[in-house]
């Protein structure tokens, strides 16, 4: 990780700042798993108010997109002139990169959500109950696997677009998952194709209030729009969704041999 290892203090930072939001529901003796669900994306409702919540607690992984979104982009750049004219097998170096974002972008989200476990685990002087594991597990997952997938399209789409461009295009949209949200109410019942559009919906999958679960005591925390939405539906998801956009990676790294520097030019 190298001269990277400050976007682990950035993470760190940020989790302490938003931790000391929740110690004050530590005098509650409220639950830390419960805390820790509205530390992660809370019990949002389908309200704008609610939504540009969505997008204040989706910074710290902003944050990490903007630190490597244009890493891989960049080291291809390199490879491309130098590396690739001597050493023709771009499938290894390829996996080398993603397996490198793969680990950042779970140990960025373990530091993150770790830190505001121990901080909470001593505001609430000690008292843990026996769900914090399973949502601290399942947040982590969650979004360890948004952040290296929009990551690695933003890399990915600065090949054929420029590091600008591909911003621009992923940025936009995560916005419009989140503001789509809007359209579900009571008018618009989360049933049938909309409910299928809803689990679609990136976003929808990375909030765990959201979810449901046969576990009984989560279930009571999450589960607040009463539909079915089991928890490792979403990590299926996720998966299916990196595994194609890795696909999509190899294919084009194979493909592109002009000169990339030309593309910011054109972006």
């Amino acid at each position: 990780m190298g001269k990277n290892k400050k976007y682990l203090f950035i993470g760190m930072v940020w989790s302490i700042i938003r931790s000391i939001e929740f110690v004050r529901l530590s005098d509650k003796q409220e639950g830390i798993a419960a805390i820790l669900i509205q530390f992660g994306f809370d019990k949002p409702h389908f309200t704008t108010g609610y939504l540009t919540l969505i997008l204040y607690n989706l910074f710290p992984i902003l944050m990490f997109q903007m630190i490597f979104g244009i890493r891989i982009y960049k080291h291809f750049v390199v490879a491309n002139a130098y590396y690739f004219s001597r050493v023709h097998n771009k499938d290894n170096w390829y996996r080398k990169e993603v397996a490198t974002l793969l680990i950042e972008s779970l140990v960025y989200n373990i530091f993150y959500y770790g830190t505001a476990t121990i901080l909470l685990y001593v505001a609430n002087k000690g008292s843990l109950d026996g769900n914090v594991f399973y949502v601290l597990l399942y947040s982590i997952l969650y979004s360890w696997l948004y952040t290296f997938t929009t990551t690695l399209l933003i890399n990915l789409l600065a090949i054929r677009l420029g590091s600008h461009n591909s911003f621009i295009l992923v940025y936009s949209i995560q916005l419009i998952s989140i503001a789509s949200l809007l359209v579900y109410d009571e008018r618009f019942p989360l049933h049938g194709f909309l409910k299928m559009l809803f689990q679609l919906n990136p976003i929808s999958n990375l909030i765990l209030s959201w979810h449901s679960t046969g576990d009984a005591a989560v279930n009571s925390m999450i589960h607040i729009h009463n539909i079915d939405f089991p928890l490792l539906q979403s990590i299926l998801y996720f998966i299916v969704i990196g595994a194609m956009i890795t696909a999509f990676g190899i294919v084009l790294i194979k493909k592109v041999d002009i000169a990339l520097d030309q593309k910011e030019v054109q972006g």
